[in-house]
Formats: structure tokens, C-alpha cells, sequence
């Protein structure tokens, strides 16, 4: 019997992970999920049944979304379902962790408490970009249907409307050049120490758009780098405190990954991964910093790496890896081994923290009346224990940082820097 929600002209029945995702399968575990979640709220109580209804036009539109993970003999696929989402309870778990390999489930899950609809993505599915994306259009479609008037916007994803070919492409292959010479090779980076947590804590900052802009532009910085120079700081005061200790720190160098959404610089409609990273750092072996040293270095190595064409020799190196006759003929169980240990070696391993700014999450005027405000969080990860997840909306910036140790000092650190250049900060916490 054909499913009643399915479209007569959606494409093949299964669809090859993207360059990026091809790794997360076989790093993913229970205490390293590979998950994120955005958050809106919205100012009135969420209509449960409204949403379920958005939620299910939504993923019609969406098919590259309704989709499990399969294994086959040499790579996993993702498989197209009947499955529909089914709206969950919003528990206190700042970001829940799921099986990404259960035979029957979407790699995503929507929930909802009062005014407030979440979105926990697997990164096998996309990346920020593609999220904010897909929940945007739910939350317009869920205002529809109960009964707003909203306007139609470029950003918003019709349910009515056939998806573009584009959206499900692999825009890592679509830019992919032969021949280029890799980047450098990183050394093991410095990681904070502690006591695990029996869960997964995050500590968020909210605080004026305008006024860490303005704090930003004194430094001559961006706001993501004014950002990762205050997070490289943190991390500096955590390697000063052990070094002081009987338990001295082995590693000197304090790198921060940046994720970069590549849309920005090659323009693709992929609703896929399609980011990079750059990677700025400081080696404490070489002296001490003042926090002014910081800013000029995070600003000059992200200019220099933001350049498209030191990203294509990033971009080249992962996908000519994919494309290597050899490692394509290795069964699947084996490439297991190995992609779990490159995750650990060119991820992990080199680097102290992740922070991850999505830039602003934005609606049509239709739609942004009825939005209070909006969340961002990183998923678990044991190797950083601790990372930052940064998103706008209006004129307010969220910062979480997501921690699996007990100590509050780095954050403690950074959201006292804001406040030292002037910043209005307001700290929650959940979980732990």
C-alpha cells in the first residue's frame, strides 16, 4: 500500500552520506553522540497536535531528511522510510543522545514543553545551516496551520513546493579539485582536566548582539573571533593552574576549532553538511599572552585560513581520502576501525574546544513577531569535555558551553571577560 505521505515525484529511495557524515557512523558512541539541538521559543503555549502536523508536511518536503542509517558492504547509506516524527516531551537533558543506528528511526527528534519546540539533529543528517533551516520552515508551518498569517520568504521551506535537486546534493564532491597540496599536518592539542559528571551540564550567557558587536570592533576583531580569543583565554587559566600543580600539563599548544559554513564562500542550496574548520592556536611554550596577543592572533590565522583556497586544500584532502580506490574497497567493519581513529586523530585529538557560531537565526517579520528567543547546543564529547555553542536572534546572543567535568572554572573565565569589556551577561544553568 503506498504511504499517504509520501510525494509521487520524490526521488530514489536511498541517497549516499555526504563527505562529512561518511565519518560520524563509525565515531559515534553513547558518551560521544554526534548530536546537536536548536531551540526557539515562541511567545504563546505550543499546540502539540498543530506541530505534530507541521512536523510530518515538513519532512514530505524534505525527503533527504526522512531517512535511517543502513550499513551496506563498503559504506553506510541512508535509506529512505515511511517513518514520521513524533513530537516528544522537552525533558531538563540539555541534548539527548540516540541510536543513530536503530533500524526504524529518523536521525532527528523534535520535542516540545510549553512555549518551546526543540530539534535534536544527528551531524549524519547536516549541519547548523540545513537545521535552522528545517526548523525555521516547522515553526512557520506550525504557526499556519494555526491560523497566522505567514508570509512566503526565500528562507522558508514550502511543504507544497517539489524539493530542489540541489538540496540534497554533496556539495563537498560539487567543489572538489584534484591535485592540491594538503594542509599542514597538527600536533595533539592541550585538554582541560576533571572529574566527570554523571550527565551532561551546559551554562548559558545571554547578553546584548550590539554590545559584544561593539566590543568586538575595539579589539578590531569579528565577533567569532573576539569570541575564540576570550574561549582560548579560559582555556590559558586552566593550563596556568595545573602547570601549578603536581599533575603539570603534557601538551602547550591551546587550538580552538571554528566551524566555517562553506555556503558562504561557494554557494550551494545543500541542506547537508557543508562546513569546514579553521583552527586558530597559541603555544604556550613560547611565553605568555596578554588577552590583546590573543585577538591579534585569532584574527590573523582565521584571514588568512578563511581564504577559499586554503579551504579547498582542506576540503580536497577529506573527499580525495573518500575517493581513494583502496580505502573504497575496504569493508565496511574495517573502515569502522579506521574512521573511528582518524576521527580521533585529525578531530579530537587536536584540539582543546570547539566554537561553533551560527550567525543569526532569522525569520520573516510573519514569523518573528511570535519568536521570544532561540537556543544553540553542542552535543557530549569525553576527548574536549567542554565546547561553545554561539547563535543570535534579534538582539540577543546566546553562548552555551556544554561541559562533561565537574570545574566551572573556564566558564567561570570567559563570561567574566565579557563582563570585564563591558557586557551585560545573563547565566543559566541546566543539567549536570
Amino acid at each position: 500500500m503506498k504511504d499517504e505521505h509520501r510525494r509521487d515525484d520524490e526521488p530514489s529511495d536511498w541517497f549516499t552520506l555526504d563527505n562529512a557524515a561518511k565519518i560520524y557512523p563509525a565515531a559515534h558512541t553513547d558518551s560521544k553522540p554526534q548530536v546537536f539541538r536548536l531551540s526557539v521559543t515562541l511567545t504563546s503555549p505550543i499546540r502539540v497536535a498543530r506541530l505534530q502536523d507541521a512536523a510530518e508536511r515538513m519532512i514530505v518536503r524534505c525527503p533527504y531528511f526522512r531517512v535511517h542509517l543502513k550499513r551496506g558492504a563498503f559504506w553506510y547509506y541512508l535509506e529512505r522510510c515511511d517513518a514520521l516524527p513524533l513530537i516528544e516531551p522537552l525533558a531538563d537533558e540539555p541534548v539527548s543522545g540516540f541510536a543513530i543506528r536503530r533500524t526504524h528511526d529518523l536521525l532527528f527528534r523534535v520535542l516540545a514543553r510549553d512555549a518551546t519546540v526543540a530539534i535534536d539533529f544527528s551531524h549524519v543528517l547536516t549541519d547548523g545551516h540545513g537545521a535552522m533551516r528545517f526548523l525555521a520552515s516547522i515553526i512557520a508551518e506550525y504557526l499556519r496551520l494555526c491560523g497566522e498569517p505567514i508570509e512566503a520568504d526565500p528562507w522558508l521551506l514550502d511543504p507544497d513546493e517539489r524539493p530542489a535537486a540541489e538540496e540534497s546534493e554533496d556539495a563537498y564532491r560539487r567543489y572538489f579539485r584534484k591535485r592540491l597540496s594538503k594542509p599542514p599536518e597538527l600536533g595533539p592539542a592541550y585538554h582541560v582536566p576533571g572529574f566527570p559528571l554523571p550527565g551532561y551540564r551546559v551554562i548559558t550567557g545571554r547578553l546584548p548582539v550590539a554590545e559584544a558587536l561593539a566590543t568586538a570592533k575595539r579589539y578590531g576583531a569579528t565577533l567569532t573571533e573576539y569570541l575564540t580569543a576570550a574561549y582560548i583565554e579560559s582555556v590559558v587559566e586552566r593550563h596556568r593552574h595545573q602547570s601549578e600543580s603536581f599533575i603539570r600539563p603534557r601538551k602547550s599548544v591551546i587550538r580552538i576549532e571554528v566551524p566555517v559554513n562553506m555556503r558562504r564562500l561557494f554557494p550551494s542550496r545543500s541542506m547537508r553538511n557543508f562546513s569546514l574548520f579553521v583552527s586558530p592556536e597559541i603555544d604556550l611554550a613560547l611565553g605568555e599572552y596578554t588577552f590583546d596577543e590573543i585577538v591579534k592572533i585569532v584574527h590573523h590565522t582565521m584571514n588568512v585560513q578563511l581564504d577559499p583556497r586554503q579551504l579547498l586544500r582542506q576540503l580536497g584532502r577529506n573527499v580525495a581520502g573518500e575517493l581513494n580506490p583502496f580505502v573504497r574497497v575496504v569493508p565496511l567493519f574495517l573502515k569502522d576501525v579506521y574512521l573511528s581513529y582518524l576521527h580521533y586523530r585529525l578531530g579530537d585529538r587536536l584540539y582543546s574546544g570547539v566554537i561553533s557560531n551560527l550567525g543569526r537565526f532569522s525569520f520573516p517579520a510573519s514569523v518573528e513577531k511570535h519568536v521570544r528567543s532561540v537556543g544553540f547546543t553542542l552535543g557530549r564529547n569525553p576527548v574536549r569535555k567542554k565546547d561553545c555553542a554561539v547563535v543570535s536572534h534579534g538582539n540577543e546572543l546566546s553562548i552555551s558551553i556544554g561541559s562533561m567535568i565537574t570545574g566551572r572554572e573556564l566558564e567561570s573565565r570567559f563570561f567574566r571577560r565579557l563582563v570585564e569589556d563591558g557586557n551585560a551577561v545573563t547565566v543559566s544553568e541546566v543539567g549536570g
